[in-house]
């Protein structure tokens, strides 16, 4: 049997396609998150109160540097799946101008819902935002270890609880682990929530323990050292680290780039932009910062709506703008790692 690019099918606990590799063959994309939060880690040790003095300026950059990777959006489906799929008469359908907008305006339209949302009811919405971006983060990094070492993504108990543990991990842990650096910025959005977190911290602290470290257990019981080492490296960081320092660079240092290596595929996948033997991904790259220019301009812009029109802090406009895309940008990518899955089990079947 053969996989979809002509290759010998791998054996049966692998992927059986050749397709999401980027994590494998552009090293890069793997080390440099772990080295920049190594480095935060190491700043904070060595000369915390010097690391203290730019935390504002490392979470505002880090927000902005990870703002691109959610640019193309609206163009993922159509790449991955929209425009392989087949018309009823069984020719391959292709997407045109009109999807791309419609999927746009789907998108820009949920974010504006959400940014209405987080304003008429700041408590429910920025709880749901919290679930939602721990869920994300943490299914992200379950995805990152299947395409670094080349396996199913499933829903087995030990993936769960990994994306559970580096959900509680870097979403919890940054309102609970220190709460007079945060908690100005919650309470701003919600003193609902802000009060919440405060009355949980002591139990949600020893689930981040609790959890952190079953889910550590586990992953060396399924050696998978390199994800039990990872996620040990974000609770140290974010557990220790100015929680807004360790969630500028997880965000645009971390989550951000690992993301990329997931656009880099994906355009490799899509016919006629950029050739599979792009194997260090340049070509790629240069193609996605081009596509990505225009969302991120109109996020900056936004950013600065909100400062105009509220006078917030520039921290506080970046958190209601990630807010407010975080929501599609989790439901696409959800929706994608759906369709992955379903596209892998059923190719595990066909293979026997």
């Amino acid at each position: 049997m053969e996989t979809l690019h002509g290759v010998p099918a791998p054996e049966r606990e692998r992927v059986p396609r050749a397709d999401f590799d980027s994590l494998r063959d552009v090293p890069w994309l793997t080390w440099a998150p772990v080295l920049a939060m190594v480095l935060l880690f190491s700043a904070n040790a060595v000369a915390p109160q010097g690391l203290r003095t730019i935390t504002l300026p490392i979470a505002i950059v880090g927000a902005l540097a990870g703002l691109p990777h959610g640019a193309v959006d609206h163009l993922l489906p159509g790449w991955l799946f929209l425009d392989a799929a087949e018309t009823s008469e069984g020719q391959r359908r292709r997407v045109g101008a009109r999807d791309v907008v419609l999927l746009l305006v789907g998108y820009l339209v949920s974010a504006g819902v959400m940014g209405i949302l987080l304003v008429l009811a700041p408590a429910p919405t920025l709880i749901a935002f919290l679930v939602v971006a721990g869920g994300h983060f943490g299914w992200g990094e379950v995805t990152a270890g299947a395409d670094r070492t080349g396996t199913r993504i499933g829903l087995s108990p030990v993936s769960v609880l990994h994306a559970l543990a580096v959900g509680l991990v870097t979403v919890g842990l940054i309102v609970w682990s220190q709460p007079d650096d945060t908690d100005p910025i919650v309470r701003a959005m919600s003193p609902t929530v802000a009060d919440l977190a405060l009355s949980s911290r002591s139990a949600g602290l020893a689930s981040v323990v609790v959890v952190v470290g079953a889910a550590t257990a586990a992953l060396l019981w399924r050696r998978q050292g390199h994800q039990a080492f990872e996620l040990v490296l974000l609770a140290l960081v974010f557990a220790t680290c100015p929680p807004l320092a360790a969630f500028g660079v997880y965000f645009g240092l971390w989550h951000a780039v690992r993301f990329t290596g997931r656009l880099v595929d994906a355009v490799r996948l899509h016919d006629g932009l950029v050739s599979r033997v792009d194997h260090g991904g340049a070509a790629a790259l240069r193609h996605l910062m081009r596509l990505s220019v225009a969302p991120t301009a109109v996020a900056l812009v936004a950013v600065g709506v909100i400062i105009s029109l509220s006078g917030v802090v520039t921290i506080q406009a970046q958190v209601a703008v990630l807010l407010a895309v975080t929501f599609p940008h989790a439901a696409v990518v959800a929706w994608l790692d759906a369709r992955r899955s379903s596209g892998e089990a059923q190719a595990a079947r066909s293979l026997g």
